[in-house]
């Protein structure tokens, strides 16, 4: 009985194995793939540097394009920007209300520096006088300061008190010499300020102006309109007769001051005033806007001015250099009414 049992097992232990073996014949076998790999040789030094230098060559290009344009390009966007002459919010179309600046001729302008005496004299119909007789009202004007001696304080006191009152004067833009520019922006102010910001550091240009009026060469003042528009001759008297006093003063002062007397002619009696710079406008920094927007793209444009907060804001390149006055509470009363019929159109 052993031997039977024994002879079983051994037959069932050879099937298994012979099933087995079957199944690793019949079962397909895939080729054996050997690879051989060698340690590659590291690329030379040169080849790195040309791998670095091929990256880079572009960027060091470009920058150094910007470089050497620098200057032309700066012309160019200013160029373009100073000539645009439309702001787009959203789908409204308005146009920069620009503000018109005061034609002066050099001849006008030698008014603010020169010598008193020659104003005075009879025989002398200055184109200032000329100008007061002509029709028409000035929005702005701008007043250059250079480098500090091409105005009077006393030239610029009067000439703001007359422009104002003959020609509706709006605004006095101030410009002045700057690194790269002759026509830096400083600030803007009414005439009204210029007028009382000059006469608290030198009361003695009100008390002139005061007593040229009361002169009895001027007679009564025949007030014209409601910016005070005198007569053309009356106010050409008061100009004389005002720089009269400031050359002959009544009453002397009791200490004088040197620096507050300029000499604009040898063997010529000094007059009471200053040189304005931009350094002595400082002290009446209280009395200027400047907000200013840099002319660019309609959208940056258009931010820059909705920021501002002075109701004229002056349009300028990136130095600064004064390009135009825009009129920012007509810009915002346009944009209003636009968006207000496009509203009115959808209802």
């Amino acid at each position: 009985m052993k031997n039977h049992v024994r002879v079983l097992t051994i037959l069932a232990l050879y099937s298994a194995s012979f099933a087995r073996a079957q199944q690793t014949v019949t079962a397909p076998q895939g080729p054996i793939r050997i690879e051989l790999s060698q340690k590659a040789d590291a690329p030379p030094s040169w080849e790195k540097w040309i791998t670095l230098a091929e990256k880079i060559a572009w960027p060091v290009v470009a920058i150094l394009c910007l470089i050497l344009l620098r200057k032309p390009i700066i012309r160019f966007l200013d160029m373009v920007g100073q000539r645009a002459t439309k702001i787009s919010i959203g789908s409204l179309g308005i146009e920069l209300p620009t503000m018109n600046p005061a034609q002066l001729g050099e001849d006008v302008l030698t008014f603010r520096t020169e010598d008193a005496t020659m104003i005075l004299s009879s025989s002398a119909k200055r184109s200032l006088f000329t100008m007061f007789e002509q029709p028409g009202k000035f929005e702005f004007v701008a007043i250059n300061l250079g480098r500090g001696q091409s105005w009077l304080s006393s030239r610029l006191f009067i000439f703001a008190i007359m422009l104002q009152r003959l020609k509706s004067l709006r605004c006095i833009v101030f410009l002045c010499a700057g690194p790269d520019t002759e026509t830096q922006f400083l600030g803007a102010s009414t005439p009204q300020k210029v007028r009382w910001g000059l006469a608290m550091f030198q009361p003695w240009l009100e008390n002139a102006y005061v007593e040229a009026c009361q002169s009895p060469v001027v007679g009564p003042l025949a007030i014209q309109n409601e910016n005070g528009a005198l007569d053309p001759n009356q106010a050409e008297q008061i100009v004389k007769g005002f720089l009269n006093v400031l050359i002959k003063p009544p009453v002397p002062p009791a200490v004088r001051n040197e620096w507050e007397w300029v000499a604009l002619a040898p063997n010529q009696q000094p007059e009471h005033a200053t040189w304005l710079s931009k350094e002595y406008l400082q002290a009446l920094d209280h009395i200027f806007w400047k907000d200013v927007i840099v002319a660019s793209n309609n959208k940056d444009e258009v931010r820059a001015l909705l920021k501002c907060s002075a109701p004229l804001v002056a349009r300028v390149k990136r130095n600064r250099e004064f390009i135009s006055l825009i009129d920012r509470v007509s810009f915002l009363d346009e944009a209003m009414n636009k968006i207000s019929d496009k509203l009115e159109a959808k209802e």
